[in-house]
C-alpha cells in the first residue's frame, strides 16, 4: 500500500488602500523562495491601481463542523476562518 503525498496549498488575502481585494493561492513546497518571502512579507502590487507593498493576511483555517461554509466565507477578506471547510474556501470568491 502507499501513500500519496498531500499538496497544502496556501491562500493570502491582499487589500489595497483603494479597496481592491485579491488572492494568491501557492503551494509552500513548490513555490519559488522569492514568491514565498513576498507573498509573507507584504510585497505584492495591486493590479487595480500598482501600488506596491499591499498587505496581506495568511488563510488560517479551524474546522468546525457546525458551522457550514457559505457566500460570506467565500467573499471574506481576513484571514481567520473557522466554518466546516477549515479555510479551503476562505477568500476564494475574490
Amino acid at each position: 500500500m502507499s501513500s500519496a503525498a498531500v499538496a497544502t496549498i496556501a491562500r493570502h488575502i491582499f487589500k489595497c488602500p483603494c479597496k481592491n481585494v485579491w488572492t494568491v493561492e501557492s503551494n509552500p513546497q513548490t513555490v519559488s523562495a522569492k514568491l514565498w518571502y513576498e507573498l509573507n512579507n507584504n510585497r505584492q502590487v495591486c493590479p487595480a491601481c500598482s501600488r506596491y507593498m499591499v498587505r496581506g493576511t495568511l488563510v488560517r483555517g479551524t474546522f468546525n463542523a457546525e458551522k457550514v461554509c457559505n457566500a460570506k466565507c467565500m467573499g471574506a477578506t481576513s484571514g481567520v476562518c473557522e466554518c466546516n471547510c477549515a479555510g479551503s474556501n476562505h477568500g476564494a470568491g475574490h
